[in-house]
Parts: structure tokens; sequence; C-alpha cells
């Protein structure tokens, strides 16, 4: 059995936000604040989300975590994973929804389905007046 202590490699920068949202993208998410699950700051996401997407290969294990909570009780909001061909088309997807408003760890172990080449993480709000709150995002790989 695999353990999540069995990943080692994060393949994305800037996990923690320490330093803005450099190398991150999306649309809806104000700059850093210092609402944070560790450290000094963390993304607040308004009517939006926050992504990055990088290339895989087909079979390739990952695990995927963050540090997520909603701005207030009763909201719901998306922690999660597209998996995409070469002409960026969603062929699947993996997701979480998140309604704690206390700071939750959510992480999951995936092996690349057959015939992804890119793959997408990302948090979404569609909720506009409403904030999520978002640290820690990992994507380790074996």
């Amino acid at each position: 059995f695999l353990e999540i202590d069995d990943f080692k490699t994060d393949v994305i920068s800037n996990t923690s936000f320490e330093n803005s949202t450099n190398d991150w993208g999306g649309s809806g998410y104000s700059n850093i604040n210092s609402n944070a699950s560790t450290g000094n700051w963390a993304v607040e996401i308004e009517n939006g989300w926050l992504e990055k997407t990088i290339d895989v290969q087909e079979g390739q294990m990952f695990c995927y975590k963050g540090d997520i909570k909603v701005g207030l009780f009763g909201m719901t909001t998306e922690f999660g994973i597209h998996f995409m061909d070469n002409n960026y088309n969603i062929l699947n997807q993996l997701a979480f929804m998140v309604t704690t408003t206390d700071y939750e760890t959510f992480e999951t172990v995936f092996t690349v389905p057959k015939g992804t080449k890119k793959m997408r993480i990302f948090v979404a709000n569609w909720e506009s007046g409403k904030k999520v709150y978002v640290d820690n995002i990992h994507l380790l790989k074996k």
C-alpha cells in the first residue's frame, strides 16, 4: 500500500503563497492575505478560481493536497483536478466539495488516467460576496 509519506517531490512552486501568487493563474482571487493556515499568507478567492496546469504522463502517481476553508457557514467550494488532453479538453475530473469554516487539509492519491497529457489543479468559488481561503497546496510525486 502507498502512504502519503511515499510522495516526496513537489512538482509545483510557491505552494504556501509566501511569494504572493507568483506561478499561479485564474481569476477572481485577491492578492494574498494574512488569514493563513500556516506561515504568513494565504489566497482569498471570491467569485473565481485559482489554478495551475502542468504536463503529465498517463500512469504517473501523485498526491494532491491543500488547506482550504470557506468564509461562511453553508458555503461550498470545489478543490480539484482536471485531467486534459493536449488541447485542454477535460477528459475527467477529481474533486472535493469543501464546506468547513476552519482550515482542513484535503488530500488524495491518484494515478493519471489514460489519454491525459495535462493536469489542472484548482480551487473554485462561484459565490459572489463570499470568500474562500487556500493555503499549502501541494502536488507531490513519488
